[in-house]
């Protein structure tokens, strides 16, 4: 029997941008988080039906400030867990 799939999906930062990734989870009204990490920085984006709720990035820091600092990475991978 296959794995059963738990809607979860990654790829790689360069054509898609973590804004068209955020755009796809708000139409798509999705709930989880989207973990973006390259060689040296990890951070996270927390959704909830959509809305971004929280952040936390890799200096530790949370909320508007560290999105905003998620927000400008452009290269790295991205893995999205409901």
């Amino acid at each position: 029997m296959p794995p059963r799939s738990t809607g979860g999906f990654g790829g790689t930062l360069g054509v898609l941008s973590l804004f068209d990734l955020a755009q796809m989870l708000s139409l798509n009204r999705a709930t989880g988080r989207l973990d973006v990490s390259d060689a040296e920085r990890r951070g996270s984006l927390y959704f909830d039906e959509g809305r971004l709720v929280n952040a936390i990035d890799d200096l530790h820091a949370e909320g508007v400030n560290a999105a905003y600092r998620v927000f400008t990475w452009h290269e790295g991978r991205f893995e999205f867990h409901p």
